[in-house]
This record gives C-alpha cells, sequence and structure tokens, in this order.
C-alpha cells in the first residue's frame, strides 16, 4: 500500500493518494484536445534511411568473424523492408490453419485491463472481447459456428476458445484481443477468461528478431471444433 500512495501522489498530487483511492473508487477529470489525441500535435520527422543500420552491422559482421559464429545480419537493412515471419511461409505451404495475430481493444489497458470490475463486464458483455475473431470462410471449411468452443493449437500449446464468426479479419488470420488469458489466482475476475495470446508464441532464434530479440507475433495455428 505505501508503494501504491506513493505512486497515486507522484500521478495526481499529494491530496490523492492511496487512501483518497479507497474512498472514491476513480478520478474524473476533463481532457482538452491535446490530451486526447496527443499524436496528432506531436510535431516529429520520421527517417527513412537509417544509417547507423549500416555501421552496426559492420561492427557485428566483425564480432562474429573473431567467435567464428554464423549470424543472419539481413535485418540491418538500412532501408524498410517486408520480411515475412514463419507463420506466413507455413500458411503458404499449408502446413496451419491460420496465422493467429494479436489486437488491442479500445476500453482495456495493458495486460491488466479487465480484472477491474468494470471493463471485465464490458468484456463480458461484448461477445468480441473473450472469443476469437474467424472469417466466416475459414469458418465454413472448418464446421464452424458463431459461439462454438474451439481448439487453436501451436507448436508450444493447445487451448480452447470461443469462435466468433466475422468478417472483421483477413481470412487465413485469427484475431486474439491481447488482454486475455489470466491465470494468476490474485485475479479472480479475468481468470480463465479468453485466451493468452503470448503462450501460443514459440520462442527460439527462428522465431524472434535477430536486430532487436523482438519476438515474432504471428502464431502458427491448426484449428479445429472442439467435440461434444
Amino acid at each position: 500500500e505505501e508503494i501504491l500512495d506513493r505512486e497515486a501522489k507522484s500521478w495526481h498530487g499529494q491530496d490523492f493518494g492511496w487512501e483518497w483511492f479507497k474512498e472514491h473508487g476513480i478520478m474524473v477529470w476533463s481532457r482538452d484536445v491535446d490530451e486526447r489525441y496527443p499524436g496528432r500535435f506531436i510535431k516529429a520527422r520520421v527517417p527513412v534511411y537509417l544509417e547507423h543500420f549500416v555501421q552496426r552491422r559492420e561492427e557485428l559482421e566483425g564480432v562474429l568473424r573473431e567467435m567464428c559464429l554464423d549470424w543472419d545480419t539481413s535485418d540491418y537493412d538500412p532501408l524498410p523492408q517486408w520480411m515475412p515471419c514463419k507463420a506466413f511461409e507455413q500458411i503458404q505451404r499449408g502446413e496451419i490453419d491460420a496465422i493467429g495475430v494479436h489486437y488491442k481493444l479500445p476500453y482495456t489497458y495493458g495486460a491488466q485491463g479487465n480484472a477491474n470490475p468494470w471493463i471485465n463486464e464490458l468484456c463480458d458483455k461484448l461477445p468480441h472481447s473473450y472469443g476469437v475473431l474467424i472469417n466466416t470462410r475459414l469458418a465454413q471449411q472448418k464446421d464452424i459456428k458463431d459461439g462454438d468452443v474451439i481448439w487453436l493449437e501451436s507448436p508450444v500449446k493447445k487451448v480452447k476458445a470461443v469462435a466468433r464468426v466475422t468478417q472483421m479479419v483477413h481470412p487465413e488470420v485469427v484475431g486474439i484481443a491481447g488482454h486475455a488469458g489470466h491465470w494468476a489466482s490474485g485475479k479472480p475476475l479475468s481468470k480463465g477468461k479468453g485466451v493468452n495470446f503470448n503462450g501460443l508464441l514459440p520462442y527460439d532464434f527462428d522465431h524472434i528478431d535477430l536486430l532487436t530479440t523482438a519476438t515474432d507475433f504471428c502464431a502458427p495455428l491448426k484449428v479445429r471444433k472442439a467435440e461434444g
């Protein structure tokens, strides 16, 4: 509680600590246009040619030669380019049914949002929140109807989900809201609701960005209707 008290006062001032929030619950204030839409008012330049990538690649290649290591440095291209993920290549070869992709719900915040009772209530009432989005074409191929329980199977995990059949996603994609699938006992409201997207992701050298070590956010999935 001391940590929360310090955090609350840091954000809102000395009069609004943890005790104030325990009594009042929430704080409401008016925001101006700049606060609501900050991106519109930021004056910035976006670089197109990242010249420092060339120098970093040369430095890295020197280290790799000294250590006798084989390492892919193609990501150090100073110009933007499209590089397909492993799941894209798999679906082109017909090895998987769909690529699981992550998206954000506008009424939740981070990975903690739906542990809030109000937001959890919204998620319960809006069926796409805890369900997964499946295109009509893929649903027809798999004999899946809206509201059916289905299996999503990646190379590392197999989970049950509720199908929400829609035209809002690509036929080769399953959309999974990135706020669900909580498992901790300290989150009783949101525990066990929805799908933990991160748990479906393979994590090895073939599925990370070798420049930043970021995880490949394409989940290779096999999809089928759950029996019974």
